[in-house]
Parts: C-alpha cells; sequence; structure tokens
C-alpha cells in the first residue's frame, strides 16, 4: 500500500459514499491553488495600501495608526472583500463544480462539507504560516509599512495571528455549512 492510500484510508473513511469519494491529495491540492491568488492579493494590497488592512491588525497598531479614513473604508469595501469574496468563496465553490464536471463522486452533503471546509482550513493555515510568520519576520517595527506604528508590540505578535487563524476556522462553518447543503441539493 502506498502513501496515498494510507493516508486516505485512515483519514479518509468518512467521505466513502456509494464508492466515489473526494480524496484529500484533490482537496489539499484545490487549496494550495487558490493560495496563489489569495497570496498575491494579500501582498498586493498590504504593499500599495497597508492601512486597508488595519481591521486584521493587532488592536495597538490600530489605536497607534487611527481609525481608517472614509476613502480607505470605501475601499476596503468596495475592493478588498468583494476580491476577497471571489477568491476563498468563489474559488472553493468553483472547485466543487469543477469536480462535479469532470469527475463521477457523489456529491453528497458530508463530500462537500469536508472539500469545501478542507480548502479553507489550508487558505487559513497558509495565511499564518506563509502570509502572517512572513510579515511577522519581514516588517521591522522601528520601520513598519504603517506612519505612525513604529515600534509597535503587534509587528511582531505571532499570539494574535495564532488566535486570528483559530477564529478564522471556527467562523468559515459559517459560510461552508450552509454552502456545502445548497450545493449538495443542486449537485
Amino acid at each position: 500500500m502506498n502513501l496515498m492510500e494510507s493516508i486516505n484510508k485512515v483519514f479518509l473513511p468518512y467521505l466513502d459514499h456509494m464508492g466515489s469519494k473526494i480524496d484529500i491529495f484533490t482537496t489539499l491540492s484545490h487549496g494550495l491553488l487558490i493560495c496563489l491568488p489569495f497570496s498575491v492579493f494579500v501582498l498586493v494590497t498590504f504593499l500599495w495600501r497597508p492601512r486597508l488592512w488595519l481591521h486584521s491588525l493587532p488592536a495597538d497598531i490600530q489605536q497607534m495608526a487611527g481609525p481608517k479614513t472614509e476613502a480607505e473604508k470605501k475601499t476596503t469595501q468596495n475592493l478588498l472583500l468583494p476580491i476577497f469574496l471571489f477568491i476563498l468563496p468563489g474559488l472553493s465553490i468553483a472547485s466543487v463544480f469543477y469536480l462535479n464536471w469532470t469527475t463521477s463522486i457523489d456529491f453528497a452533503l458530508m463530500n462537500i462539507l469536508f472539500h469545501l471546509y478542507g480548502i479553507w482550513l489550508i487558505v487559513h493555515l497558509w495565511d499564518l504560516l506563509i502570509i502572517d510568520l512572513g510579515f511577522v519576520i519581514w516588517i521591522d517595527p522601528s520601520h513598519p509599512p504603517i506612519q505612525g506604528t513604529e515600534e509597535a508590540k503587534g509587528w511582531k505578535n505571532l499570539g494574535f495571528h495564532f488566535r486570528s487563524f483559530l477564529k478564522a476556522t471556527i467562523m468559515s462553518v459559517i459560510f461552508v455549512l450552509p454552502i456545502s447543503l445548497l450545493l449538495s441539493i443542486l449537485l
């Protein structure tokens, strides 16, 4: 038995439905593919206008930076949010449709739920380990990307990002569960 068969046998028996399942490597590969546009989106927008991400930064940075301007709030609402919704929810749903069109997998609720939630977990884990940890290592608190936040402890606060990761993994259920139910009915 090879490694892939062993992992699928141990971790995915609950996805087996009438002999067809979404294996862990499909979910992993789709999740990692979605990490690419997600990373580009975060990196480009943070380098372009870091204050747009104030809502995702530790409280001490938010306090030192001051509130977002009206223009920053509008840009967050009209640019950041739609792009984020296209990338994570949009592409993860597209992944399910792609599998529906290209495979004979049974799209029962649990198959879709575990696939979508797996993708979201992969993206959130990538965000923590690659993006957030990268920024924690890369950003010099004495020369931060947001003026007025010099020497803020939040720039090196990996605990904040870990707590954000935990919140995101829990809050993902709010999206994934109803969408999985809807997709299981439609497909």
